[in-house]
């Protein structure tokens, strides 16, 4: 997880205003409820991933971003790397590392330091002071924001968000059928099926996103 401001406080995620984990929290909704997606547009479901990787989310059209500083801009596609890592439709832990050290290096040669990097836990996290600048932007869209999208979709905690569209579907009279075993983003995805497929509105079950 990043967090990214103006000033050093520290926030979840890599100190961009929003953190790394909305990001992957507003592609999830985009995947999930097929709506129109987070920062790098709409998201389509692909196959559960095997093992320690995570299946590629498609990113649709790009679309225009704002800096913090309030420039518009339009993100750029993946870098020649990050393509490469997300050809197979599968994103692995080795390439979920190398494209944040992608991303880093990007970041230090527009001058950014990362802050308190942990390279250890499930999800990445790190901080880092914006620039507010078009350049700092696309470090991440071209060398990891993909890549990590996915990952984060695959592997965040989403219990309490599982827990809530259960809940819904108790009150709406149909019984959850989710294998509590599974990764709790694969719960979500069993819970919400049920959900489209009984005809529940999604008003009725409205939680945030899985984060």
């Amino acid at each position: 997880m990043f967090a990214r401001g103006k000033t050093m406080e520290a926030v979840p995620a890599l100190s961009r205003p929003r953190s790394w984990r909305s990001r992957g929290a507003a592609a999830l909704a985009g995947m999930v409820l097929v709506a129109a997606g987070c920062s790098e547009g709409p998201q389509d479901p692909a196959p559960a991933a095997a093992g320690d990787g995570a299946p590629v989310l498609k990113a649709g059209p790009a679309q225009e971003m704002t800096t913090t500083d309030g420039e518009v801009f339009l993100p750029e596609g993946p870098s020649a790397e990050q393509a490469a890592a997300l050809e197979d439709g599968v994103v692995t832990r080795e390439e979920y590392e190398a494209g944040f050290r992608r991303f880093e290096a990007c970041m230090t040669e527009l001058g950014i330091e990362l802050l308190d990097v942990d390279m250890n836990a499930p999800v990445l996290s790190a901080s880092y002071l914006t620039q507010g600048t078009v350049e700092e932007e696309n470090c991440f869209y071209a060398e990891f924001g993909q890549i990590d999208t996915s990952w984060q979709i695959e592997n965040n905690d989403h219990s309490v968000d599982v827990a809530a569209l259960a809940s819904c579907l108790e009150a709406n009279g149909v019984k959850p059928a989710h294998d509590v075993g599974e990764k709790t983003i694969r719960q979500f995805e069993t819970l919400e099926a049920q959900r489209v497929e009984a005809g529940i509105s999604e008003s009725l079950c409205v939680t945030p996103p899985p984060s």
